[in-house]
């Protein structure tokens, strides 16, 4: 037997088979390409980490996250936070044994805005909830913890409709406000920051009626973009001032308690019903002036011990001012225009004088008191001045003591960045 080598040139194929062959010839390939993009798929299902579920101590809450020791941290801080909601309320949160909350972590890399979706289901006479947070940092934000006091809330309005065998198809949603002014009166640092703020916008004439104001916070806002990011910052700061009012009223407990009736019974709660459970109100005008009351008072209350904030600031810039009739100064034609420190060393031999420097003096070591050593340090110079004043110092000794007071506060104004004053992060 011969084997002869042979070319193409040797092979002749009728052009219809050469068709086929070549059309053959291209589904192989296909199905092979696509043989491997499976393959591939399925190596990658493989070696992705699978999500593990971890129950809480109490067993009130599952957490599911791919990271084991994250979900275990997270665990613990659900347990937390219950005890949080609970002492800002003034009531248990309910759980049974098998209506717990799912909390379920996905991380995803190339998410724009983290965000949590919270859903509820009824099996019977149990409510079994669940929130889904997507984040690509940090697990917990205010967006979630908003969202957990709202289903928090959630379970306090079911409980109190089991108790009065209110049909729950009727029950109303917590609103937004409520939960969220619950989550931000869990944590210290947010307080003061939030007071911070709504003590700002007052001033400035810019905190609402109640009225208004539970009519645009009934509903969680939309996600904010960068350009709302402040007004979003402003409502929430209310939201938690105006609950922590709610909360420090008399009998706070019992008012929680009220409005958790009030929602089992499918009913809003309005200006016109807060009246009815707010003491000393019978109108809703009369709601806005205890309101305008309480946030007067807290201009005075120091909520973050030696911190410099914006209303420290303020206070400060306020206490320089000096007025005739402040502190026995006597009264002028122009007595609503401010007098000048320097106006004092004119007036140095004046009889009225040594009793308003030491007056004067006075007020201002109140002030300092617990404001910190960059505000105490300006202060304490002013106080420097006042004294060598009411001691009778020649003109030139003044002079020397009031540039160095004024120097201390260019310094502290210059050190104070905007945005620096209250910078107090989330969770």
């Amino acid at each position: 037997m011969r084997f002869v080598a042979s070319t193409s040139s040797d092979i002749r194929v009728r052009p219809g088979r050469e068709r086929r062959l070549v059309l053959f010839a291209g589904l192989a390939l296909f199905g092979l390409n696509g043989v491997l993009n499976a393959a591939t798929a399925v190596a990658g299902e493989l070696s992705a980490p699978s999500p593990r579920a971890i129950s809480s101590a109490s067993a009130r809450f599952m957490v599911v996250a791919v990271d084991c020791g994250e979900a275990l941290l997270l665990a613990r801080w659900l347990e937390d936070f219950a005890v949080r909601v609970e002492n800002v309320t003034g009531r248990p949160v309910p759980f049974d044994k098998r209506g717990r909350l799912s909390f379920v972590l996905h991380r995803l890399e190339n998410l724009e805005r983290p965000r949590a979706e919270a859903s509820r289901e009824t099996e019977g006479a149990r409510l079994v909830q669940r929130l889904v947070v997507f984040t690509r940092t940090n697990a917990v934000n205010e967006d979630v913890t908003c969202a957990l006091a709202g289903l928090f809330l959630e379970r306090c309005v079911w409980a109190v409709a089991a108790t009065n065998d209110s049909p729950r198809r009727e029950v109303a949603p917590a609103p937004y406000w409520l939960a969220e002014g619950v989550a931000q009166n869990t944590d210290a640092g947010l307080r003061a920051w939030n007071y911070e703020r709504v003590i700002a916008q007052w001033r400035q004439g810019r905190i609402p009626s109640i009225a208004k104001f539970l009519r645009a916070a009934a509903r969680r806002p939309a996600p904010a973009d960068s350009s709302a990011a402040e007004e979003r910052a402003t409502a929430r700061a209310t939201c938690g001032v105006f609950v922590s009012w709610l909360h420090n009223l008399a009998d706070g407990p019992a008012r929680f308690q009220a409005m958790f009736g009030r929602l089992a019974a499918g009913e809003a709660i309005t200006p016109e019903w807060l009246t009815e459970v707010v003491p000393g109100c019978e109108s809703p005008a009369d709601l806005d002036e205890q309101w305008d009351d309480w946030i007067l008072r807290q201009k005075m209350v120091i909520r973050a011990p030696g911190a410099l904030t914006a209303v420290g600031m303020e206070e400060l810039g306020l206490a320089l001012l000096l007025y005739p009739g402040d502190c026995g100064m006597p009264l002028s034609g122009s007595s609503y225009e401010p007098v000048g420190w320097r106006e004092l060393i004119r007036r140095r031999d004046e009889p009225w004088i040594r009793g308003f420097a030491g007056s004067k003096a006075v007020r201002l070591h109140v002030l300092a008191v617990g404001r910190g050593k960059e505000i105490g340090g300006v202060i304490e110079r002013r106080v420097e001045f006042l004294d060598a004043l009411g001691r009778g110092k020649s003109g030139r000794q003044l002079e020397s003591l009031l540039e160095k007071a004024e120097q201390a506060m260019r310094a502290l104004e210059q050190s104070v960045q905007p945005g620096e004053q209250s910078a107090i992060g989330c969770l």
